[in-house]
């Protein structure tokens, strides 16, 4: 688990990250470790799902048209977006990738796209030369996956909204 929580957040999701921290905080001298963030659990080696279904009904349960809408917002500018970051990195305007990347973080966390998630993070940190980050030479690799995830949570929204979206009398 990264701590990184976007905002609104289901309090399990506090639990867990607190939790997490807390064992880490505790663990961290006897295995060694100098710093929190260099403890990883199983959790974050493994891949997160394209969008958290589960988690998102937890924070949207009975409120379908707020997520119809929080949905044909993100599918609308991260079309939009997405065109403008691969112009960006083509033309390796590095910061204002950047920012996209943090917008992207922010949204997809909202909407439970953990892997779009972890994918802007990285390559915002990447780009704004992070001391952890990957280079800046990977980042048009990191895009392409980032851009390959991208169009998967587009995909997956599109189909969460046509199975959960009434029925039409």
């Amino acid at each position: 688990m990264s701590g990184y929580l976007a905002k609104p957040f289901p309090i399990g999701d506090l639990a867990a990250v607190l939790a997490d921290i807390a064992a880490r905080a505790k663990l961290a001298p006897e295995m060694g470790l100098k710093k929190d963030a260099e403890a990883t659990t199983a959790k974050e080696e493994a891949e997160p799902p394209i969008f958290d279904e589960a988690s998102f009904d937890e924070s949207y349960r009975d409120h379908f048209e707020l997520a119809e809408e929080i949905f044909d917002i993100f599918l609308k500018q991260s079309e939009e977006l997405g065109a403008e970051a691969e112009g960006l990195a083509g033309k390796g305007e590095w910061a204002a990738l950047a920012d996209i990347m943090h917008r992207f973080k922010g949204a997809a966390g909202v909407i439970g796209g953990k892997r779009v998630l972890r994918d802007a993070k990285a390559l915002e940190a990447s780009c704004r030369g992070a001391p952890d980050a990957a280079p800046l030479s990977e980042a048009p690799a990191m895009l392409a996956r980032f851009e390959a995830d991208l169009s998967d949570l587009c995909a997956a929204l599109r189909g969460y909204l046509e199975r959960k979206r009434p029925a039409q009398p």
